[in-house]
């Protein structure tokens, strides 16, 4: 019998990208499952691997875990996630060798360290990227804690989430940095698509809050006199605001016909890769916070594949995958400014962000190839976690 691995996955909003490398563990003799809840609306072609679901725990379940942990009102409890337990886990992980749950803190996650004592090995996915950024109260604290303690190995995704490892004291007899993997085959440039004239024709993939940086786009604009052209793809709590933002900016543009701004909502599959392989750059203005840096943006690698270099911030582990003045060109965070600069000699030269948008290209095809990273992580599995 192969080792049989599982993918656990409690959140609803299952990013199929992110499973692209373990779907490749098949090609070295693995039998791979995703394990996911019955509200995640991923299906077996997205996630390229079968797929189980089981419930998330009914409100009283999930009340009962809440005052458990030592919260006195379970639906206003600060720890958003007891709704992302999977019922039934320990019968329905019965049949695996191993089990590879999303990241440190999800319900899952401790979920799948119960299952140790039944034998199996837990492989936890890392993106986090700053060191002991959970909150301090029961039992929040003591979750984490044992995760770093516990698990059998980590995967961290980017290379800053293997420093914030390290930082937390995860030795390097537990950890294996892979990169994602992303279907090239798929995701590819289409020249066809993109006129050769017009304004600079701008994308910005994401959701819409605040530290995803769609203000200093809104803000950039202000300051552009070149003729840009932004296109808005996703949605979010921020959505209204940042549209009162744009009308705001368009009334008091004096005469001058503002750089128009579209809110088209959520796009994916075909319809999200035909946008893409029609526009010249990708925008990514992400803010850090407090608590939360950009862990990289799948998004902005599958526009990199795509040919569309990325006007990116310096934020998290986007240096990691944009080099500037070689696939991209880098700003500081929530610097409207910076960003109007360059998207004035972004738009003035189309050769240069061609030359780049083939670099972007060339940067994906080395580092975050799928077929590539699935064989390094099909080689750590075989040495460090459990042979097929």
């Amino acid at each position: 019998m192969p080792t049989r691995v599982a993918v656990v996955r409690g959140v609803e909003q299952v990013n199929a990208g992110e499973l692209g490398v373990y779907s490749e563990l098949g090609k070295a003799g693995y039998s791979v499952e995703l394990l996911c809840s019955t509200k995640s609306r991923v299906t077996e072609a997205e996630a390229r691997m079968p797929v189980r679901r089981r419930p998330p725990p009914a409100l009283a379940g999930r009340l009962a875990r809440t005052l458990a942990g030592g919260f006195a009102i379970g639906l206003v409890s600060p720890y958003r996630y007891y709704h992302q337990y999977l019922t039934g886990f320990s019968a329905a992980a019965r049949p695996y060798d191993v089990l590879c749950p999303v990241d440190l803190g999800h319900p899952t996650t401790f979920q799948s360290l119960e299952e140790q004592r039944r034998g199996k090995r837990v492989v936890v996915q890392c993106w986090e990227d700053i060191p002991f950024n959970w909150p301090r109260d029961r039992p929040l604290g003591q979750h984490f804690e044992a995760v770093l303690d516990r698990a059998d190995h980590f995967l961290p995704f980017t290379r800053d989430a293997e420093t914030a490892l390290r930082a937390m004291g995860v030795g390097s007899d537990r950890l294996s940095q892979v990169n994602i993997g992303l279907d090239l085959g798929y995701w590819r440039p289409d020249p066809s698509a993109r006129a050769s004239d017009g304004p600079l024709r701008a994308l910005f993939v994401g959701r819409l809050q605040w530290a995803k940086g769609v203000q200093t786009i809104i803000e950039a604009l202000d300051q552009v006199r070149a003729p840009v052209d932004v296109t808005v793809v996703g949605a979010g709590p921020e959505e209204a605001r940042l549209r009162w933002l744009v009308e705001q900016r368009r009334r008091r543009s004096s005469g001058r016909a503002a750089p128009p701004v579209r809110f088209v909502g959520p796009k994916y599959g075909p319809e999200l890769l035909r946008l893409r392989q029609s526009m010249d750059v990708q925008l990514v203005p992400s803010i850090p916070t407090p608590q939360w840096r950009e862990q990289l943006n799948q998004s902005m690698l599958e526009a990199m594949a795509c040919g569309l270099p990325p006007i990116a911030s310096h934020s998290g582990a986007i240096p990691e995958a944009v080099t500037d003045g070689e696939n991209g060109w880098l700003f500081p965070p929530d610097r409207p400014s910076d960003l109007a600069a360059i998207l004035e000699r972004v738009a003035a030269d189309p050769a240069e962000r061609r030359r780049r948008g083939v670099a972007a290209r060339a940067r994906m095809e080395r580092d975050y190839e799928l077929v590539r990273q699935g064989a390094r992580l099909a080689e750590i599995f075989r040495t460090r976690v459990r042979p097929p």
